[in-house]
């Protein structure tokens, strides 16, 4: 070997180094470690997630209650139509009114006679 002048070695004393340099073999690990193993499809779409700001989450989940709670909440009985808004051929029904004062009446099935 030459002599070292500032610590570096000449050109060609690297290449010789470089030909006689032997890597230890990679461990057995490695390449399952870099190149995993193809998994099943449906392994990767339950572990994929979907990375959402705060923020969008919230409105998202208060947007699904409203729509929940609006599917609750039953929608009010159907107006009755006013006679002018009948069609034509409505016009021949009879007219109901309203009753102007209830009088419930219990009549048990022994007195239906």
């Amino acid at each position: 070997m030459e002599s070292l002048e500032n610590n570096e070695l000449p050109e060609q004393e690297l290449d010789r180094l470089l030909r006689e340099w032997k890597a230890r073999p990679a461990p057995e690990g490695l390449r399952r470690k870099v190149f995993p193993a193809q998994e099943r499809w449906w392994r990767g779409f339950w572990s994929t997630s979907i990375r959402v700001p705060l923020p969008v989450a919230c409105c998202l989940l208060i947007v699904l209650a409203v729509m929940a709670w609006q599917r609750r909440v039953p929608s009010p009985a159907p107006s009755v139509a006013s006679p002018s808004s009948l069609s034509p051929s409505s016009a021949e029904m009879p007219r109901f009114e309203a009753v102007r004062e209830l009088q419930p009446r219990i009549i048990r099935e022994q007195d239906a006679q």
